[in-house]
C-alpha cells in the first residue's frame, strides 16, 4: 500500500464518520421545518394559539433524540427536548399573516469518545395564511 491510497483510504473512513454524525441531525432538522410549514398551515384555519403550539409540540417530539442529565449521567431520550416557550407564534389578524419560528440546539456525541458537539438550528415558516 503506498501513501497515497492511505490518505485516501482515511479520508473517505472520515468523510463516512462524518455523514454518520451530522446526516441523521440534519435530517431530523428537515422534519422540523416540516412541522413549522404544518403549523403555519393549522394556523389558517385555527385561530387559537395554544392549539396549534400543542399541535407543533407534540410533533417536534417525536423527531430525533437528545441529552438529559438522568441521575448523573448524560442519556439519549426521545424527541427534541423542546418546550412551549421555545416555540414562537405571531400572527396579524388584519393582513391574515402569521409566523412560526423555533430555535433549538442539538448535542451530537462523538463516538467513540464521551466529548459533545453542539449545532444551532432555527426554523421559520411566515408569510400570508392559506385560507
Amino acid at each position: 500500500m503506498n501513501l497515497v491510497s492511505l490518505f485516501l483510504l482515511l479520508g473517505v473512513a472520515a468523510v463516512v464518520y462524518l455523514g454518520w454524525i451530522f446526516v441523521p441531525p440534519w435530517l431530523d432538522s428537515l422534519d422540523v421545518r416540516e412541522a413549522t410549514s404544518a403549523a403555519f398551515n393549522r394556523m389558517g384555519s385555527d385561530p387559537e394559539d395554544g392549539r396549534v403550539r400543542t399541535f407543533l409540540l407534540g410533533r417536534l417530539n417525536s423527531i430525533g433524540t437528545h441529552w438529559e442529565m438522568q441521575q448523573g449521567v448524560k442519556t439519549e431520550v426521545p424527541g427534541l427536548g423542546l418546550r412551549e416557550d421555545d416555540i414562537r407564534l405571531e400572527r396579524d389578524r388584519d393582513n391574515r399573516t402569521a409566523r412560526v419560528s423555533i430555535d433549538y440546539q442539538r448535542e451530537l456525541r462523538l463516538k467513540p469518545t464521551d466529548k459533545f458537539y453542539t449545532l444551532d438550528y432555527h426554523a421559520e415558516k411566515a408569510g400570508k395564511l392559506p385560507q
